[in-house]
């Protein structure tokens, strides 16, 4: 019996031994794997052109790109998608200080808001652009301004 044991066992470490050491050409390594992914966010990030954005205001035709306002945030709608990208804009006071930023948004299409602070003293408009390579200024940037449609 104890033979039999023996026999049955190193027929099985056998066929788990044959079965484990597979010659299919498919199998990567993990090493392969991370260099195909690797290549594979290369291309993509060569398809996908993405664009940094500076956000002001526009009041009664005056473009301000300093300040601070009643400003909950600020976001932009692709409007091929509908996909919302919030924006990053820093706070003093309860106040939102201008500039605000859009950092990789993709190229595209966007409508450009902001929300209503909790004070609710301004509401704001918004501003459709459109991303291109020309529309990148020197600083790297694409300046938007979102129009305050009123202010108490």
């Amino acid at each position: 019996m104890k033979n039999l044991m023996k026999s049955a066992l190193l027929a099985f470490g056998v066929l788990l031994t044959v079965t484990s050491c597979s010659t299919d050409a498919t199998t990567l390594t993990d090493a392969e794997m991370t260099n195909a992914n690797l290549a594979n966010k290369s291309e993509n990030s060569k398809k996908q052109q993405t664009y940094q954005l500076k956000v002001g205001t526009i009041h009664n035709g005056v473009n301000y790109m300093n300040g601070s306002y009643d400003m909950g945030g600020i976001y932009a709608t692709d409007v091929n998608t509908g996909i919302v990208y919030d924006g990053y804009i820093t706070y003093s006071n309860g106040y939102a200080k201008l500039p605000g930023y859009f950092t990789d948004l993709p190229a595209g299409t966007y409508e450009i808001s902001a929300y209503q602070g909790q004070g609710g003293w301004v509401g704001y408009g918004s501003t459709t652009v459109t991303l291109t390579p020309s529309s990148v200024g020197q600083d790297g940037y694409v300046n938007v301004y979102i129009p305050i449609a009123w202010e108490e």
